[in-house]
C-alpha cells in the first residue's frame, strides 16, 4: 500500500508503541489522566493499520504519503514521547506539559480525520457487498427524500411566518395611521359644521340688510335714495350701501369657502381611514409575493393619490397634482 520507505518506517513506529504504556495509570490520582490519549492513539493505528491493508483497494499519491508521515512524526514527537517520559516529581511546570500534550493530540487528531476520511469511506465502500450497496444508496435515498420534504416544511412556514410578521406589521403601521387620519376627519367635520352655521347667519344677514337697504328701513332712513336731491349725498349713499352688502357678502363667501374646504378634507381623511383600515387583508391577499405587490401598489395609490370629493371648483382639474408620480421621480432620481 505505502511505497515510501520512510512511511512503512514511520508506520512500524507507530505499531510498535505500548498502548497500555501510554495509559500511565499511576498518574490518575494525581490529577493527569492519559487514558483518553492512549484510546485516541490506538484508534489511528488501527486506521492506518486498516489503510495499509487495502493495498489492491486505493492508492495514495506522494502528496498524501508525505501528510501522513508528517501526522505520525507529530504524534511522536509532541504526544507519545512527551507522555511515555512525562513525570510529576520535581515538576513545577507539570500541568502546562499536560495541558500541551491534549492540545497536540487535538490538533493531530483533527487532522489525521482530515487525511483518513476520504480513504476508509472509499475502503468502507469497496467491502460491500452488492446487496449492501444498495440497501445503503436506497438509505441514502430514503435520507435525502426526508430532507427535502424537511426542507420544504421549513419554507411553508417560513413563508406562513413572514405572512403573519407582514400581517402584523401592517395592521400596526395602517391601525396608527388609520388613526391619525381619522382624528383629522373629526376635526374638518367639526369644522365644516361650524362654517355651514357661519353661513347660513351670514346669509341670513345679507338677506335682511339687503331689505332693509332697499326699503330704507331704520337705521338706514337717512339714505333713502328717491328722497335725496343733492348728488354728491345720492353718490355717497349708494357707496355707503354697497360697501355695507359687499361686505356682508364677503363674509358669506369665506364662510362658504371654508365650509367646502373642510368638508373636503373631511371626505379625503374618510376615505384615507377606510382604506388603511382594509390594508392588512389587501396586502395579505395575494398568492405569491409579486401579486401582493401589484395589490399593495394598487391600495396605496388609492390611499394616496388626490381624489375629487364634489366640493371644490378645482376637482375636476384635468392635471390634478399626483403625489404618487412625484414620489416616485425622486426615486428614480435617486437611484
Amino acid at each position: 500500500m505505502f511505497n515510501n520507505p520512510a512511511t512503512k518506517d514511520i508506520l512500524a513506529s507507530l505499531y510498535a508503541i505500548n498502548i497500555d504504556q501510554l495509559r500511565r495509570p499511576e498518574l490518575t490520582g494525581v490529577g493527569f489522566d492519559f487514558q483518553d490519549v492512549a484510546d485516541k492513539i490506538s484508534d489511528i493505528a488501527n486506521v492506518y493499520k486498516k489503510i495499509d491493508d487495502s493495498q489492491e483497494k486505493i492508492t495514495l499519491t506522494t502528496e498524501e504519503e508525505n501528510n501522513i508521515q508528517s501526522n505520525i512524526n507529530g504524534l511522536i514527537s509532541n504526544v507519545i514521547n512527551p507522555v511515555i517520559s512525562f513525570s510529576v516529581k520535581d515538576n513545577s511546570n507539570a500541568s502546562q506539559q499536560y495541558q500541551d500534550i491534549i492540545n497536540n493530540l487535538n490538533n493531530l487528531h483533527n487532522a489525521f480525520i482530515a487525511l483518513t476520511r476520504p480513504l476508509t469511506t472509499v475502503i468502507d465502500i469497496s467491502n460491500l457487498t452488492p446487496g449492501q450497496l444498495k440497501s445503503e444508496i436506497n438509505a441514502f435515498s430514503d435520507f435525502r427524500n426526508s430532507a427535502e420534504k424537511i426542507l420544504k416544511e421549513l419554507n411553508e412556514k417560513k413563508e406562513s411566518a413572514e405572512t403573519i410578521i407582514r400581517k402584523a406589521s401592517g395592521i400596526g403601521a395602517t391601525s396608527s395611521s388609520g388613526d391619525i387620519f381619522s382624528t383629522q376627519a373629526k376635526e374638518h367635520q367639526d369644522l365644516a359644521k361650524n362654517w355651514f352655521r357661519a353661513s347660513i347667519a351670514s346669509f341670513a344677514v345679507l338677506f335682511l340688510a339687503f331689505i332693509f337697504i332697499f326699503n330704507s328701513w331704520p337705521p338706514f332712513e337717512n339714505f333713502n335714495i328717491a328722497q335725496i336731491k343733492d348728488n354728491v349725498t345720492l353718490i355717497h349713499a349708494l357707496v355707503f350701501k354697497l360697501l355695507i352688502l359687499s361686505s356682508i357678502y364677503f363674509i358669506l363667501h369665506q364662510c362658504v369657502k371654508s365650509y367646502k374646504i373642510n368638508k373636503h378634507l373631511y371626505v379625503i381623511n374618510k376615505h384615507k381611514h377606510n382604506a388603511l383600515s382594509v390594508y392588512p387583508q389587501i396586502l395579505t391577499a395575494g398568492e405569491d409575493p409579486e401579486t401582493r405587490s401589484a395589490i399593495a401598489s394598487q391600495a396605496a395609490k388609492s390611499i394616496f393619490e388626490q381624489v375629487p370629493t364634489g366640493y371644490l371648483d378645482y376637482d375636476d382639474d384635468p392635471r390634478p397634482v399626483n403625489p404618487t408620480a412625484i414620489v416616485n421621480k425622486i426615486i428614480e432620481r435617486k437611484a
